[in-house]
């Protein structure tokens, strides 16, 4: 068994409403440090909204839903300066 501690499995239900990067990097399977990346990039261009408590930086689960939602296809709601970056990068 490697010497990482496995990481655990949250589902949707078991988010509290005030999400830590721990919350989601735990519903995501992927790193902390890359939700702090997500948390940190701006909403308008495909990241996380997000709040700071002190020196912490929290998702309100709605929000965090919506976002997975957008990364899924389940909503109409595209915003435009990702677009305008996505279509820049493919010239």
């Amino acid at each position: 068994m490697s010497s990482k501690a496995i990481m655990q499995s949250i589902t949707t239900e078991e988010l509290p409403d005030i999400l830590t990067a721990k919350h989601i990097s735990e519903h995501l399977h992927i790193s902390k440090r890359r939700v702090y990346e997500l948390l940190q990039i701006s909403p308008s261009i495909g990241g996380i909204k997000s709040f700071t408590f002190g020196r912490s930086v929290r998702a309100r689960k709605d929000d965090y839903l919506k976002w997975l939602d957008v990364l899924n296809g389940n909503c109409q709601v595209i915003p435009t300066s990702f677009n305008s970056v996505t279509k820049s990068n493919h010239k």
